[in-house]
């Protein structure tokens, strides 16, 4: 417990250095904002606020060290119909191999049709055009000892705006660890560490994060507690809390969750998530709202299963 404490505050110390240096230099626009939005109808349902969680295939996304702890191959997609007519996807699966290690892969797609196309100043649109944005995420997770798990992902990016296109790579690490205290999970996860993200000679930072969060499981692993602080390159430190019960009954289960996130500055009730979850056996449906103010409400859900 001493070692896997020492690993995880080492960890802590070098990420904050890390990250206190490039957002310090970095505050304003970062580019590549779709790497921003959070997958699975569980996660985001709790506000996505899922750091010390992290105990699906979801974490692919959320903290690849959270991978470390899979015993059965998981797969998932989500689907989200975002605001403004933007759809968003999400297709993963992790795999255990023996003592090995977890193996991860992850398919994030953004995509906006029909955009109107003007190169001056007319009133009349001159055709239409799309935008896409895609990252595929190779990841990799292990348990290092019984309670502490480390993590990796490699991502390929790629955008299209139109004619113009960008593409780069960016690494993501994370950690979970169990403490001495029942149930209760720490995690640290850095996301998006990469250079510069480039529409031909402009280039933006991509959105670097610096996440430390706690899941605490009690009344049998009915009632899950999160709390996450979040440090972005491009805003003000961030806050977020989530909560689920899940009312459990023979081989399935019926959950209620909900969760906020202060950053989220589009009016309403913005930074708010809520939603609930079905599962039985090996099949599970998630389902989460998430409102963005004037800009409209965003409808994820996602089917998994485990093997």
């Amino acid at each position: 417990m001493k070692r896997g404490w020492g690993i995880i505050l080492a960890i802590l110390m070098i990420c904050s250095l890390v990250g206190t240096a490039l957002a310090s230099s970095k505050v304003g626009t970062s580019g590549a904002q779709f790497l921003k939005i959070g997958i699975g109808g569980r996660a985001t349902a709790m506000g996505g606020v899922y750091t010390g969680v992290a105990d699906d295939v979801s974490a692919i996304y959320w903290n690849p060290g959270g991978l470390g702890g899979l015993k059965s191959t998981e797969v998932i997609y989500t689907y989200n119909k975002w605001f403004q007519d933007i759809t968003h996807q999400f297709a993963g699966g992790a795999v255990p191999v023996g003592n090995i290690g977890v193996f991860g892969l992850g398919v994030t797609m953004l995509g906006m049709n029909d955009l109107e196309k003007r190169t001056t100043d007319v009133e009349i649109a001159q055709g239409t055009f799309k935008a896409q944005d895609m990252s595929i995420a190779v990841s990799y997770g292990k348990a290092i000892t019984a309670s502490l798990m480390l993590g990796g992902a490699l991502k390929m990016l790629s955008s299209k705006i139109d004619d113009e296109s960008a593409s780069g790579t960016a690494v993501d690490l994370g950690a979970l660890m169990k403490t001495g205290v029942q149930g209760l999970n720490v995690g640290l996860a850095v996301t998006n560490i990469g250079g510069k993200y480039k529409f031909i000679d402009e280039g933006d930072p991509l959105p670097m994060t610096v996440k430390l969060g706690a899941g605490y499981k009690i009344l049998n692993e009915a009632l899950t507690l999160a709390a996450d602080v979040i440090y972005p390159n491009d805003n003000d430190v961030l806050f977020g809390g989530g909560v689920e019960y899940a009312l459990k009954f023979g081989g399935g289960a019926i959950a209620l969750r909900s969760g906020y996130k202060t950053g989220v500055d589009t009016g309403g009730l913005s930074g708010l998530g809520a939603g609930l979850g079905i599962s039985y056996k090996m099949f599970a449906f998630d389902f989460a709202w998430t409102p963005y103010g004037d800009l409209g409400d965003a409808m994820r859900g996602s089917l998994s299963l485990k093997f």
